[in-house]
């Protein structure tokens, strides 16, 4: 397995990558100044393929999950403990945002090295994006189409309405009007 380790956080993260380590997953580090260049980071990543996973680790986790989810072929969760991370990793996530402040980080690496199961995610997202997208026909196409009444009949319809609304009143007051209206008798 293979992790990627992106740091953008104050915070050490010495403790995710021993425990990877440990567990036989070949890690890349990396420290970044900024959530900005940890994003393009994880960028070129999903773009070359070949990571079974990439770790993000940032106080701005929230922030950092909207802008990683609008990249193709990433899917990122906020994790802040072990049992999220195995949870992310269940619905196929291949980018874990750690909240430093919240997460015991050895117990989450062990998660991150225990779920392995996942694989290459970001090559088959990749390959899938070449290939031409297949849109299933929509029901109103599939579906009779109405005639459309010419507007001569449409016209005759509307003026057989207005002559069955029975004639109103004129004259007398508002009040009369609208007693006749309201089916009012005195």
């Amino acid at each position: 397995m293979k992790a990627y380790l992106i740091s953008s956080s104050s915070h050490d993260s010495d403790a995710i990558v021993n425990v990877l380590d440990a567990a036989n997953v070949s890690v890349i580090a990396k420290e970044m100044q900024d959530d900005d260049e940890a994003i393009s980071q994880v960028e070129k990543i999903a773009e070359k393929g070949g990571a079974d996973i990439i770790i993000f680790v940032t106080d701005n986790h929230q922030g950092a999950s909207i802008e990683l989810n609008k990249i193709d072929g990433v899917r990122a969760a906020v994790c802040n403990d072990a049992d999220e991370v195995k949870a992310a990793r269940a619905n196929n996530a291949n980018v874990i945002i750690l909240n430093p402040k919240a997460s015991d980080q050895e117990d989450v690496a062990r998660a991150i090295a225990q779920g392995g199961g996942v694989g290459k995610l970001f090559q088959t997202r990749i390959a899938k994006k070449s290939q031409p997208i297949q849109r299933a026909q929509s029901a109103t196409a599939s579906a009779p189409q109405k005639q459309q009444k010419p507007k001569q009949a449409q016209k005759q319809e509307v003026a057989e309405e207005e002559e069955q609304e029975p004639p109103r009143k004129s004259g007398g007051s508002i009040f009369d009007r609208i007693k006749d209206e309201l089916g009012i008798v005195d």
